[in-house]
């Protein structure tokens, strides 16, 4: 992903650190599950592919591991199918994402 890709991405309200330990599950109406986000001091405006790469990043780098195994292929399929299913997901936005996971782990290193 070049930096003239910028232009194409969806800019969001990013929550800024997306992974699970920053979200509740719980019970709604009908027996629908309901995600409660919290943590929001990583939040801001920013693209739609950094805050989906900080959930594959805890998944993958955040778990030190070489290579995503059967684990993090399955989480991280769920969660892609999760979200699109209320919501769209351009490709331009899911090919960027893993430029995103290396940028988290950069950031993340410079800022220890």
């Amino acid at each position: 992903m070049g930096l003239a890709t910028l232009n194409d991405l969806t800019p969001v309200a990013c929550h800024g650190d997306c992974h699970g330990g920053n979200t509740l599950m719980s019970d709604g109406p009908e027996d629908a599950r309901v995600a409660s986000f919290f943590d929001f001091d990583d939040g801001g405006p920013g693209y739609l592919a950094y805050d989906l790469a900080v959930y594959l990043w805890a998944n993958f780098l955040g778990r030190q591991l070489e290579k995503p195994d059967e684990k993090v292929e399955a989480k991280w399929g769920n969660f892609v199918s999760g979200y699109r299913s209320v919501e769209s997901l351009p490709s331009v936005d899911f090919e960027a994402v893993m430029t995103f996971v290396a940028i988290r782990h950069f950031w993340l290193m410079c800022d220890s």
